[in-house]
């Protein structure tokens, strides 16, 4: 019980950082290219990281899970290749640093953001 009650101290302390550093995450899928662009918005004074990880959790098939690392290529803009994803619920997570965002999104969907 005791490393479960770690972990999850752990996860509430990434969703306060991000709300602390006031952070938002913009996807943009390009499913022809298999491409994901990623743009984040923070504070002024919290600079972004070199990489980010983005999880995908399928609600139901646990197969399908993909997490990929996507590079810094602007200020604000993030980009990786990503496999073709089925529609349906998926569980999308942010993460670097000390933080993340969490969001539940059905696809098919073009744009999506997360916040904390």
């Amino acid at each position: 019980y005791y490393q479960r009650g770690l972990a999850i101290n752990q996860v509430l302390q990434q969703d306060k950082a991000a709300t602390l550093h006031m952070l938002q995450g913009t996807l943009h899928f390009l499913p022809e290219q298999q491409v994901l662009n990623v743009y984040l918005k923070a504070q002024a004074n919290y600079h972004l990281p070199d990489h980010i990880s983005v999880s995908f959790s399928h609600s139901v098939h646990q197969e399908l899970d993909q997490t990929i690392t996507l590079e810094r290529i602007a200020d604000d803009a993030y980009q990786g290749n990503l496999s073709n994803l089925i529609n349906g619920l998926w569980y999308i997570q942010i993460r670097a640093d000390n933080w993340r965002l969490l969001k539940a999104i059905n696809l098919p969907a073009e744009e999506i953001v997360l916040t904390p």
